[in-house]
């Protein structure tokens, strides 16, 4: 029966006719399949420029750059710095966790960067480490701002910084950059004017106590800091502490990327970021000396100017009052 069906004219007419359709299918799916593959991801030309982050303008050649889809994945891309410390990589648009390594310098691992036009621009600074700047037992935080480079954005941020001793210049930023008193400090390393940055805080060996920093746009509207790639980074000692950007909702002018650093009894720092709640209600977006929940946290010669006005204020009255008696 079996032998009868497949002599069968029809049947193989049949099994003929299938077979030539199969054949022609799989010729034509190979030459159907460009038209419906992807197009291509288009790839953008991004610069990564680095520098040193205590000398405004020096380059750092060297400095092995890599780049992940994710914060745990592995490198797609990876290069070295030229000596005008640039790096030039094609890339597709989108967020990439970027890592900087330099022997002697803070590395930065996996910082969060969005690609999102041609020819950007991707500056970051690298922060020499201790043991590379020479022997020493003094304890170091360093705060680190930066921000973009296109002239479409803030020309000019500046880095405010306070000390909990209060001292009549316990506010350190660009008009008062150096604060002494005892055995500690703070330091502002330069006032950055002209896009880019790095401006660098230096707590040294901080006493004891709560140590607030901000970041204000001095340069001012239309540039505003939510559209400035701005970037703060802090270091303890050797360590990365953490790493803060701009709210995209940020319309004021001054940011607090942390609500606080607190230097406990036995001299550990420790970094107190906002609660989801403060962030919610904005309150990183509240100028410092307008927090109800600071009241300390003014500096010594506002204060000190405070006093001096009420004190003012208190004479003239004093002296009307004498002048109205007297005639």
């Amino acid at each position: 029966a079996w032998r009868h069906r497949v002599s069968c004219p029809a049947m193989n007419k049949m099994f003929r006719g299938a077979v030539r359709w199969v054949g022609l299918w799989l010729l034509a799916v190979p030459a159907l399949m460009p038209l419906y593959a992807e197009e291509p991801v288009p790839l953008l030309p991004v610069t990564f420029q680095v520098n040193d982050a205590d000398e405004k303008d020096k380059v750092l050649p060297g400095v092995a750059i890599g780049g992940a889809r994710t914060p745990a994945g592995a490198y797609e891309w990876t290069g070295t710095t030229d000596a005008s410390g640039q790096l030039r990589v094609p890339l597709a648009a989108g967020t990439w966790y970027v890592t900087y390594r330099l022997k002697d310098y803070v590395s930065v691992e996996r910082t969060e960067t969005v690609i999102r036009e041609t020819n950007q621009l991707v500056t970051t600074t690298l922060s020499i480490s201790i043991e590379a700047s020479g022997p020493s037992d003094q304890r170091r935080i360093r705060i680190i701002l930066n921000w973009g480079s296109r002239t479409d954005q803030v020309r000019d941020a500046d880095s405010h910084a306070t000390c909990v001793c209060q001292a009549p210049n316990a506010h350190v930023f660009y008009q008062n950059r150096q604060h002494v008193q005892m055995e500690h400090g703070l330091d502002l390393d330069l006032d950055d004017t002209d896009w880019g940055g790095p401006e660098t805080i230096t707590l040294r060996d901080p006493p004891p106590g709560s140590y607030a920093y901000w970041v204000h746009n001095y340069s001012g509207p239309p540039a505003v800091l939510a559209k400035a790639d701005v970037v703060v980074r802090v270091l303890f000692g050797d360590t990365a502490a953490g790493e803060f950007r701009v709210p995209p909702d940020a319309k004021g002018r001054t940011w607090r990327p942390f609500k606080e650093i607190v230097v406990d009894a036995l001299l550990e720092p420790k970094l107190v970021p906002f609660s989801t709640q403060e962030l919610a209600d904005q309150a990183a977006l509240v100028p410092l000396w307008e927090d109800p929940a600071r009241p300390d946290t003014q500096s010594g010669a506002s204060k000190a100017w405070r006093w001096f006005f009420w004190i003012a204020v208190l004479w003239i009255v004093y002296r009307a009052i004498r002048r109205k008696k007297q005639s």
